[in-house]
């Protein structure tokens, strides 16, 4: 666990241990809610890593949403949605607006925002990429807008990350091999997730179906 409090000045690292059932998420709870970001289940071998990367750190640390920000987010949904008869506009749009307001939303987007061919900005070709108008996720998603918060903030739920982000450390992280058939090294090739399913068939020699989704990646894993 690392504090974000005085980040640039100095980092603590906290290590909690402790039995099946003795508490250990309900205390690492306890410290999220001041300040700490934390680490669930990391190997001991990773640790070191983990302290390097903490006292190296630079630029702003991570800002953790609370319930309160997702409160105030919901209040001005419907702040949105009791406005959007009077505004001449969509539902959608008058949401959009109104959760824009907000000081940590750094933008906001409706689906037909995504799904122009002039999209507004960068990140909403990004999120066009997932858009998908038959899931909502996320707390706006059922009005048909999607918000983006600032880079590296942590939404209210209790996982410890996250993931779905228009940013680049979310978009682009690497895929790891390990086994037989697979050599030491590095690659730099893009790949993507559904690389995975054929190339662990082609490694464990299973036929694959030719309709399925992406490609082996066999010939680079032994390279």
């Amino acid at each position: 666990m690392t504090s974000s409090k005085n980040a640039r000045q100095r980092s603590r690292v906290v290590i909690l241990t402790g039995l099946s059932g003795s508490g250990k998420s309900t205390t690492s709870k306890v410290f999220e809610d001041i300040g700490y970001f934390c680490v669930d289940n990391l190997p001991a071998v990773l640790l070191p890593k983990i302290i390097d990367l903490v006292s190296e750190a630079r630029g702003e640390p991570a800002q953790r949403l609370t319930r309160d920000h997702r409160q105030q987010l919901l209040d001005r949904i419907q702040a949105g949605v009791t406005a959007a008869p009077g505004s001449g506009g969509s539902e959608a749009k008058s949401v959009r607006d109104a959760v824009a307001t907000l000081p940590f939303v750094a933008g906001s987007y409706t689906f037909e925002d995504v799904e122009s061919v002039s999209p507004p900005d960068s990140f909403a070709v990004l999120f066009r990429n997932s858009h998908a108008p038959d899931k909502a996720v996320g707390l706006s998603d059922r009005w048909g807008v999607y918000v983006r918060f600032p880079e590296q903030a942590l939404e209210w739920n209790t996982a410890r990350a996250t993931h779905g982000s228009p940013y680049y450390y979310d978009r682009h992280v690497p895929l790891i091999f390990l086994g037989a058939g697979v050599r030491a090294g590095t690659s730099a090739e893009r790949v993507a997730t559904v690389d995975a399913a054929p190339t662990l068939a082609a490694l464990a020699r299973i036929p694959a179906p030719d309709d399925l989704d992406g490609r082996s990646l066999e010939s680079i894993l032994s390279r």
